[in-house]
């Protein structure tokens, strides 16, 4: 009995290392597992693959594209190839700083595609001078169109969350510069020759290429959306030449619609001068009686006060002068200037000797004013621009007796589609809806 019990002993005694032993067999394998998992999560951001991206518009038909490598540690982390593609322009050419050799850049319709000498290691920046064949705000970079590899199209990085974020980078690329007296056509290698944008030898408020002040060259942005039928001319008219005015020529595709439509202002009441969803509304002819940029009458030959109802105006077109013209038959609307302080005008009654003809005048005309007092020599100038005969957009924000800021001087069908030509200032959108 007394072996027995011994041997029971034993075995419970053997049973109990057994056990101990599988426990601290399962406690290794548990720790074991617990690293295997929570290991990735501490080591795995050393490794990271990143890049930031951005984009910014240069000179004209220039952006700068700034790729920066946004790894955590050098590793196997090093950028040595990549890709962009651009949504809405193709390239004309690359550059690069610090420089790469020709050779190492491919460019393809909307693609360029760059291979590192040596490879772009973690917090360092390749800057690319991309040269475009295109313009206008619709140009972008979506996350589809970056592609940034380890070595010749090696292991792929991933976007930081601040770039992923912006994407699709975009940028306002300016066609090219327009002084009075030039006609330009807009830069566009999906629909070449759709668009033409003039300016004639004087501003609105006659300012002039051949007086005493020169009007201004601005810069000028055009963005040609065929497929969704729009276009939308910009430039800096702040800063730039605040009286600017211009011809824009549009080639759309298919027939004459029943209504084409413009806007100048946003659905939140702000200018189209700053980005918003334009508010567009029936667009209206331009003058009949002065369908055509701004142009001078004649030079006031005194003289204007504030209170004035009568002007004096030499009407004799000099010999040789660039773009005067005869005045039309009453009534007819001007404008005198300069800016600031230029004044629409309604000219009701007209008459006395081309040297000095005398207007009966209405002041401060379709919200353009208020009535101010001008110099004598300031030119009296023409005005395409028409008087809004209806209140119309949102809550009612084009209002009637206010001046329109772009008017259509003509339409017709051409040879695949129809031309609309408008007469614009500020900057307006056209729709062909």
């Amino acid at each position: 009995m007394a072996d027995d019990e011994l041997r029971v002993n034993q075995l419970q005694d053997l049973e109990g290392k057994i056990m101990n032993g599988m426990r601290k067999v399962v406690r290794f394998i548990l720790a074991m597992v617990f690293v295997a998992f929570a290991a990735p999560s501490v080591a795995a951001p050393q490794y990271t693959k990143l890049y930031s991206l951005t984009l910014t518009a240069s000179a004209p038909l220039t952006v700068v594209a700034a790729l920066t490598n946004q790894a955590l540690s050098p590793g196997n982390s090093n950028v040595g190839s990549f890709r962009l593609t651009f949504s809405g322009a193709t390239i004309a050419s690359v550059t690069t700083n610090p420089p790469l050799p020709p050779q190492n850049i491919s460019v393809n319709g909307s693609s360029v595609f760059v291979a590192l000498g040596s490879p772009l290691q973690s917090q360092q920046t390749l800057q690319l001078t991309i040269v475009l064949n295109d313009c206008g705000d619709g140009i972008s970079l979506p996350l589809s169109g970056v592609q940034v590899w380890t070595g010749n199209m090696g292991q792929t990085f991933s976007p930081d969350t601040t770039t992923a974020s912006a994407f699709p980078l975009k940028a306002s690329v300016v066609c090219g510069d327009i002084a009075c007296g030039q006609s330009k056509i807009v830069p566009d290698s999906f629909y070449p020759g759709s668009v033409t944008v003039t300016r004639d030898f004087y501003d609105k408020d006659g300012v002039s290429t051949i007086g005493p002040n020169l009007c201004e060259t601005v810069p000028y942005t055009v963005t040609n959306l065929v497929t969704d039928k729009l276009v939308h001319l910009a430039y800096p008219d702040v800063s730039g030449d605040p009286a600017a005015a211009f011809e824009l020529k549009v080639v759309w595709p298919g027939g004459l619609p029943a209504v084409t439509k413009v806007a100048w202002l946003n659905e939140n009441h702000t200018s189209t001068t700053v980005p918003g969803i334009p508010d567009f509304i029936a667009a209206l002819p331009c003058n009949a009686n002065a369908n055509f940029l701004p142009t001078p009458y004649g030079t006031l030959t005194s003289d204007v006060l504030a209170t004035d109802t009568t002007i004096r105006v030499n009407t004799t077109i000099p010999s040789g002068s660039q773009g005067a013209v005869a005045h039309p038959g009453v009534p007819f609307d001007i404008l005198v200037g300069p800016e600031p302080n230029a004044e629409r005008m309604t000219v009701t009654v007209q008459g006395g000797p081309p040297g000095n003809e005398i207007w009966r005048v209405t002041r401060g005309v379709g919200n353009v004013g208020p009535a101010t007092s001008h110099p004598q020599g300031a030119l009296a100038m023409s005005e395409p621009l028409p008087i809004m005969t209806s209140t119309q957009g949102i809550d009612g924000q084009y209002a009637a007796g206010n001046q329109a800021q772009m008017c259509i001087k003509s339409q017709e069908v051409v040879t695949g589609g129809h031309r609309t030509t408008y007469i614009a200032i500020g900057d307006p959108w056209g729709s062909q809806p």
